[in-house]
């Protein structure tokens, strides 16, 4: 098994998690789609030059929620009502998080400013007031125990964690996630988990 992935992305963490919580073992080849170099090795396996891809023989599969499905024995979703709110976060996630959280408040309040690059302190802000919404919805979900529960991992665990890891990287999103004290307790629980703490992305802890 091979995952080919950028070892700062969200989206590449999530795959990482997953294989990890399954204890299968894998190469991790690291390109940076950003690059025209990048772009160009990923298009053999992806017509849209994102990361991460999963490779496993003849089989390519690219897009973390088909990924963790891809490799799942019924851990990462589960059947029933959690199976139904592990698809209910996965959707939240990718509709209502990743843009607030990660491309707007981490972006331009942390990864941008560290690389030198140029930042928009207006993004962050309306990211803030935008991440309230997509996080009152999963403190609702994580008080109700099915999912995001501090007992075990499933995807909606490895998708959602990497993106308030990043969040919380920047000080006003870590100040909002404590108005959210379920999701609080479970992040502080899946900071312990091994598949968290063996995905720790290269930026992570940078002053």
């Amino acid at each position: 098994m091979e995952l080919i992935g950028f070892p700062d992305s969200v989206f590449t963490r999530a795959a990482r998690m997953g294989l990890y919580v399954q204890g299968r073992e894998h190469a991790f080849t690291a390109i940076d789609p950003f690059t025209e170099e990048g772009r160009r090795s990923l298009s053999v396996h992806t017509p849209f030059g994102r990361v991460p891809v999963y490779i496993d023989g003849a089989f390519i599969c690219y897009e973390s929620p088909a990924i963790l499905r891809a490799i799942d024995d019924d851990t990462l979703f589960p059947q029933g009502q959690r199976g139904a709110r592990v698809l209910q976060v996965t959707s939240i996630v990718q509709s209502d998080v990743y843009r607030p959280l990660v491309r707007q408040v981490f972006a331009h309040g942390f990864y941008r400013p560290q690389h030198g690059a140029s930042a928009d302190r207006s993004e962050v802000r309306a990211g803030l007031k935008a991440a309230s919404l997509a996080l009152g919805a999963l403190e609702g979900i994580a008080a109700e125990g099915l999912v995001l529960n501090t007992e075990r991992m499933t995807a909606a665990d490895c998708l959602l964690a990497p993106m308030i890891a990043a969040f919380a990287e920047v000080p006003e999103g870590e100040e909002e996630l404590r108005g959210y004290p379920k999701l609080s307790d479970w992040y502080a629980w899946i900071s312990l988990q091994a598949p968290f703490a063996r995905t720790t992305p290269p930026w992570a802890g940078d002053t």
